[in-house]
């Protein structure tokens, strides 16, 4: 297995993009669709690049469309660990006009399919093994936030608990 430790992590993103992109690009293209260029005029050096650009845009847009379905799996995966919306936010470096948490739930959330539906997300609890609907950070209480978790469910327990404790 090829080892990624010693690399810059943005060049490993960047290299590792592109290639998934050339990789899309033939399987939908054939080989043909991946063209060398030469790096710069007069130089034999060259590099791949796609044959036909809008071709190469189609498939950069599927592809970070693929990586936006996938910040969303791991961040209602991460929810269901029992990771904080204010600990989503780091990892999503976001931050918002008023609170960190809240711009993470709503950057996962995203917008509701009707004007004036509520905006939640959902995701399966660790701990309960429940599916879990999530109305963000905004209320504080865990029973007003997250519902339908299992009556015992430890990790709800727990951060009723907490939160009650915090009122005390």
């Amino acid at each position: 297995m090829f080892d990624n430790t010693d690399r810059d992590p943005e060049d490993v993103a960047r290299s590792g993009t592109e290639r998934v992109v050339h990789e899309l690009l033939r399987a939908r293209h054939g080989a043909n669709a991946i063209v060398e260029r030469p790096i710069d005029d007069g130089l034999t050096l060259t590099y791949p690049v796609p044959a036909d650009y809008t071709e190469g845009i189609a498939a950069a847009r599927r592809v970070a469309a693929e990586a936006h379905r996938l910040l969303n799996e791991y961040a209602r995966k991460a929810r269901g660990q029992g990771h904080s919306w204010r600990e989503l936010a780091a990892a999503l470096d976001v931050s918002g006009e008023y609170d960190p948490a809240a711009a993470a739930f709503e950057l996962i959330a995203g917008e509701p399919l009707r004007t004036f539906d509520e905006q939640t997300t959902s995701w399966r609890c660790d701990s309960c093994g429940q599916y879990v609907t999530d109305r963000g950070p905004y209320t504080g209480h865990p029973v007003d936030c997250e519902r339908g978790h299992a009556e015992d469910c430890a990790r709800h327990q727990r951060e009723i608990t907490a939160y009650e404790a915090q009122l005390d």
